[in-house]
């Protein structure tokens, strides 16, 4: 909502999931959906996108950066990992989706399990009934589509050392108390990427639902100016140095902690003039960083 006043937001459903077909005929993997997804940006006559990936859409946003890197501008990859997933999460993911196969829905102890490990700590309990209740009230037509497409990110291959060769400007963003993807997974994308990172505050894997406003402030940060994406990078790689220092020993874990904290505020800092000139000629993401 706070970005479609100044972009052309497009927010496509996978199969099965919402307003979506069944899935088609075939196999389906991240490939595949990489694919259908530049099919859609052909029917929809776009020839180039920022694309912003969630979970498996940073996924298969990574498959099709490698297959059409002409088509992105830019790529943001959020709560995801391109890595194996690992054997423990994967037999266990695995399992869940062979029992919603068996039964043809997802029964109420599966989605006991599941719902948690989408939000936060302490999840808004509004959020999380209304995603119990969508899960238990799956489309019986559309359950062999959703198995598919979970089995094929569950199942995916290593794609970190794609990462490498990409030279597109990225940003790498998971929430502080994301069960399904830890910070760390984040912290290496980043780094293998030489982009920069964010953790988000209070926010579980569907950080989109849990802390929106932070998100939409980085969204905007990374797109007002290249000058402030390589402010977030030389940032991070401060924050790095000062995390070596307090290894070492030539720097107290407290003075690292504020020089943390100082780091990860100057790209906001930096933002604020260009912000504000956004924001009076009608640019409603720009207030999201003059907010924060």
């Amino acid at each position: 909502e706070a970005l479609k006043g100044q972009y052309r937001c497009i927010v496509p459903e996978l199969w099965g999931h919402g307003d979506s077909d069944v899935l088609p005929e075939g196999p389906c993997t991240l490939a595949t959906l990489a694919r259908d997804h530049l099919a859609l940006l052909d029917a929809l006559g776009i020839d180039e996108c920022v694309l912003v990936g969630l979970s498996i859409g940073g996924m298969w946003g990574v498959e099709l950066a490698r297959m059409a890197p002409a088509r992105l501008k830019g790529l943001v990859l959020m709560d995801s990992f391109v890595g194996l997933e690992p054997q423990i999460t994967c037999e266990r993911y695995l399992g869940m989706l062979a029992m919603i196969e068996q039964v043809g829905a997802v029964p109420a102890p599966i989605a006991d399990q599941v719902a948690p490990l989408f939000f936060a700590h302490q999840p808004d309990a509004a959020l999380m009934a209304g995603f119990k209740v969508r899960l238990a009230q799956w489309p019986a037509d559309k359950v062999a589509s959703l198995v598919a497409v979970g089995r094929s990110f569950v199942t995916r291959e290593d794609r970190i050392d794609w990462l490498e060769e990409m030279r597109l400007p990225a940003l790498v963003m998971t929430g502080c108390e994301d069960k399904a993807r830890p910070v760390l997974e984040g912290y290496l994308m980043a780094e293998v990427l030489g982009c920069p990172f964010r953790e988000l505050p209070g926010a579980g894997h569907i950080s989109t639902l849990e802390n929106p406003a932070f998100i939409n402030r980085a969204l905007a940060i990374a797109e007002l100016s290249p000058r402030l994406s390589w402010a977030m990078k030389i940032g991070a790689l401060l924050c790095a140095g000062a995390a070596l220092l307090v290894l070492l020993g030539l720097l107290s874990y407290r003075d690292g902690q504020r020089i943390a904290k100082v780091l990860d505020q100057l790209p906001t800092l930096l933002a604020l003039p260009l912000a504000w000139r956004r924001w009076r000629q009608g640019d409603a993401a720009a207030g999201y960083i003059l907010a924060g």
